[in-house]
């Protein structure tokens, strides 16, 4: 285990309306407000999201299993952020259900909200956290 110590810095309310690209627009954020490591919790609605719930294989790298969310759903997540080459990078894990089926993963790319989602980002002050490129997994792996 590796681990480091910060303090939280400051703390964001994000609210997203319809249709807005969450995962865009937080990474815009971070970019104009410099936030470099920080972790966030996300609530709402979500339109659209293309997910990974899993290896296929479970071999190095692994071949991911695809989905696809397009039906306007109820959304819950944890994530970290931490830049890959200086641009911050997102790791978001959620559950997304609609009725009785639900879904969880790792949501990567088109995310569009669904009537609203809220996000409350904290910033992690002292801590030199990174993603570095691991050619093993294939993944950009946090550094600290």
């Amino acid at each position: 285990m590796e681990y480091s110590v910060g303090k939280i810095g400051r703390a964001f309310l994000l609210k997203f309306a319809q249709d807005e690209d969450f995962l865009n627009e937080i990474e815009g954020l971070c970019k104009k407000e410099s936030v470099q490591c920080a972790i966030f919790y996300i609530i709402g609605g979500i339109n659209s999201a293309d997910i990974v719930s899993g290896p296929a294989l479970e071999t190095l790298p692994p071949l991911p299993i695809l989905r696809s969310i397009d039906k306007k759903s109820e959304v819950l997540g944890i994530g970290t952020i931490a830049p890959v080459d200086g641009e911050p990078k997102i790791h978001l894990h959620a559950a997304v259900s609609k009725g009785d089926a639900i879904k969880m993963g790792c949501i990567r790319s088109n995310t569009k909200t669904f009537l609203i989602s809220e996000v409350v980002m904290l910033e992690l002050d002292g801590i030199d956290a990174k993603r570095v490129h691991d050619p093993e997994s294939g993944f950009n792996l946090l550094s600290i």
